[in-house]
């Protein structure tokens, strides 16, 4: 286990690949003491999220943040949560409502 400096707990680093309406993309978690998500696949090039908020959760963990530079691409900017156990997926919020949900692929 990784810990940021503000004493957050951090998994250790992970690459989860999901199924998107615009085809599949990949989110690659680094810790660190600025944890962040690199993502891959969307829009043809790269971007990088980085993660606000990081608890342990039904045996897995629940990462989240802000998906900065996605306006040109989705049409919005989203409040992303990562979900590592259970049904693996990441849920995309706009205001207090799920816009929509990505399950994680193989």
């Amino acid at each position: 286990m990784v810990v940021c400096k503000e004493l957050t707990e951090q998994p250790e680093p992970f690459d989860m690949r999901f199924m998107g309406p615009r085809g599949r993309y990949e989110l690659s978690f680094r810790p660190g003491e600025r944890p962040q998500v690199e993502v891959a696949g969307l829009g043809g090039g790269s971007l990088v999220w980085w993660v606000d908020r990081s608890e342990r959760r039904d045996g897995g963990w629940e990462l989240s943040g802000l998906t900065h530079a996605t306006k040109p691409i989705w049409g919005d900017v989203y409040w992303f949560i990562i979900h590592t156990a259970g049904e693996r997926r990441v849920e995309y919020w706009g205001d207090r409502v799920i816009v929509r949900t990505d399950l994680a692929v193989s």
